[in-house]
């Protein structure tokens, strides 16, 4: 299976058409294959500290019920040499009576070898040349493609919160006014761990670009509710229901209440020192949207 041609990059890309000839991209359908303990290793090794990845049995689940037209893929990316130089992995969540495809980008990571090579065009490239490929099979003639991210607010001192969301907003993703979703990640760690302490969503923010809608500046009420739903149906699997209930429930009340049936957009920064759209994504203004237990976790 072919996952990325010339015709997914834009025409200007030229690191990105390089690298499409350097790199191979191939996807890691079972457990079984030898190439899923080496790219859950690099995801674990890279994101399971900070409790932004589920666990090595959730992924299996989640390549087990992966059937077409959405699911779980996890991609891993060689070099010439066959070394492997990245890996992403992402959901293609499909609700076919509404026309809606939201693509999950779960994780992803460039290895330092591999960076500044064109690598990570190609894995941003991925999510959304899955969700045409979904929409093709779910015979969809004009779906609605909402590729969306669970990102960090920015934190000033730690600069790598600024780079992923420079990276985002250059490649044409906004952010749900945290106002309007305070959204929260599930809990994703083991349940006697969570029975031993209490659940800990994590406050995250809501990154989205909508296929072919990249200048609006509002996004309707039910797609910015399809980011928090499509998602905890997918973490489901896993998380138990006791457990979702008050992140979703949150998240979505503060939807409801909003005015109107669209909410905004913000802009994501363009440069490091974009204070315009840093400010209202910083940490600390982000927390004002969420329970003072759930604001204190990190």
């Amino acid at each position: 299976m072919t996952l990325l041609g010339p015709e997914d990059l834009a025409a200007d890309d030229a690191k990105g058409r390089a690298a499409l000839a350097r790199y191979a991209l191939s996807l890691v359908t079972t457990e079984a294959d030898p190439a899923f303990e080496i790219a859950y290793g690099l995801l674990d090794g890279e994101f399971g500290a900070k409790g932004e990845l589920e666990t090595r049995a959730a992924i299996r689940g989640y390549l087990a019920r992966a059937t077409p037209p959405g699911g779980y893929r996890l991609v891993l990316a060689r070099d010439e040499r066959g070394d492997v130089a990245g890996v992403r992995d992402c959901h293609a969540s499909v609700d076919v009576a509404a026309g809606v495809i939201v693509v999950f980008l779960s994780h992803v990571l460039v290895l330092p070898p591999h960076r500044g090579s064109g690598l990570a065009s190609l894995l941003r490239e991925v999510p959304a040349a899955l969700g045409r490929s979904a929409a093709a099979e779910a015979t969809l003639e004009r779906p609605e493609i909402m590729l969306a991210a669970e990102m960090e607010p920015v934190v000033l001192d730690s600069p790598e919160t600024i780079v992923r969301l420079v990276a985002y907003g250059r490649a044409g993703f906004s952010v749900v006014d945290p106002a309007a979703l305070p959204y929260g990640q599930p809990d994703y760690r083991e349940h006697a761990r969570i029975d031993a302490d209490r659940p800990r969503p994590i406050p995250l923010l809501a990154v989205v670009k909508r296929l072919g809608r990249e200048t609006e500046r509002t996004i309707p009420k039910a797609l910015a509710a399809a980011f928090v739903e499509h998602l905890y149906r997918i973490v489901g699997s896993h998380c138990r229901e006791q457990d979702l209930a008050r992140p979703r429930d949150h998240a979505l009340g503060a939807l409801a209440r909003a005015p109107g049936e669209r909410v905004r957009l913000l802009d994501l920064p363009r440069g490091m020192e974009d204070r315009a759209a840093l400010s209202p994504l910083l940490r600390e203004v982000v927390l004002r949207y969420h329970p003072p237990d759930v604001a204190g976790v990190r």
